[in-house]
């Protein structure tokens, strides 16, 4: 009897022990340089929301922020990245939830348990993109070009992730059909929306719509964007349609709860900050949001089991 209550006492010793050494790395982070990666071509807004986060944490926390592309497989060279690195907080994964079974069969990792979810940075309204070499202005012109000119419209997509089965939610709703042509990022799309080697894509606000250099359709949000005025809504347009881009942060799946706990505190200050909102969403009309953790593992599980079904719907098989 002396010998079990022995065994429970130091299990439980153990067990205070271990929480204390979590709590105390949780409190301790950052001690070395953080690196952010992220699976798409430079330049494009998770280039931008990482490098905003970095010069904020390198300013509170005296610490080096590196932010690293790592482009490939729909960002899942990125997240497998992530999945080997230790689970000590320095190397996190800001993008899109790696698509497991819906566009590659095998990763080399699972997903749902070799990382995970920290927060949500923050989320944008897709925009109905046009190259001005369309020579229209409204989303009813596009969609009266596309069915008079079957197989000839071009649509940019970044492939095998969200945007893919985003674009193709699209075509479906407004009933016509595209040629979905492949590019490595948004920031790779709007030059060629701008030359006109593509007619549309959904997208951001480059600095070429402001400039009238790419024409903006419609926006994927309940209400007009005070800054583009005279770009309506989808709803405005007869089509309950409302797009959105997500920007999630990822953890290696072997981070303490407290870690991860910490650096999405860390994650939201950043998302709601004055800085962000100055340099993000003016410029870009992304919103910082930065929910907890669970909030964020349940809203990314419904953007996948939504994806899922768009795949499957439209007939895209893992490769």
């Amino acid at each position: 009897m002396k010998t079990s209550r022995l065994v429970a006492g130091l299990a439980v010793l153990g067990c205070m022990l271990a929480a204390g050494a979590c709590e105390a790395q949780a409190q301790a982070w950052p001690t070395k340089t953080v690196t952010i990666v992220y699976g798409t071509a430079p330049g494009g807004p998770i280039d931008l929301i990482s490098r905003v986060i970095a010069a904020q944490w390198e300013k509170k926390f005296n610490q080096r922020v590196v932010v690293e592309s790592r482009p490939g497989a729909s960002s899942t060279v990125a997240a497998a990245y992530l999945a080997r690195a230790a689970g000590d907080g320095h190397t996190l994964l800001n993008g899109a939830f790696p698509p497991v079974g819906i566009f590659i069969k095998e990763l080399g990792f699972d997903p749902f348990k070799d990382i995970t979810p920290v927060s949500i940075v923050a989320v944008q309204s897709y925009y109905l993109l046009a190259s001005k070499h369309m020579n229209i202005s409204s989303l009813k012109d596009f969609i009266a070009y596309a069915k008079s000119n079957p197989g000839k419209v071009s649509v940019g997509i970044v492939p095998s992730g969200p945007h893919e089965t985003e674009s193709y939610a699209m075509l479906e709703t407004l009933g016509i059909q595209a040629n979905l042509i492949p590019y490595r990022g948004l920031a790779t799309v709007y030059p060629a929306l701008v030359s006109g080697e593509l007619n549309a894509t959904l997208g951001t606000t480059p600095p070429q719509l402001r400039s009238g250099e790419i024409v903006g359709l419609a926006i994927g949000s309940p209400k007009r964007d005070p800054d583009f005025p005279n770009i309506p809504t989808f709803r405005e347009s007869g089509f309950q349609y409302e797009p959105q881009a997500s920007f999630p942060f990822f953890a290696p799946g072997t981070t303490p709860r407290e870690l991860v706990n910490r650096i999405s505190a860390e994650v939201a200050a950043a998302a709601k900050s004055e800085d962000f909102a100055n340099r993000i969403t003016k410029s870009l009309h992304i919103e910082g949001w930065g929910p907890d953790p669970d909030t964020a593992a349940k809203y990314l599980r419904e953007e996948y089991d939504k994806q899922k079904r768009i795949a499957e719907r439209v007939g895209i098989k893992p490769q």
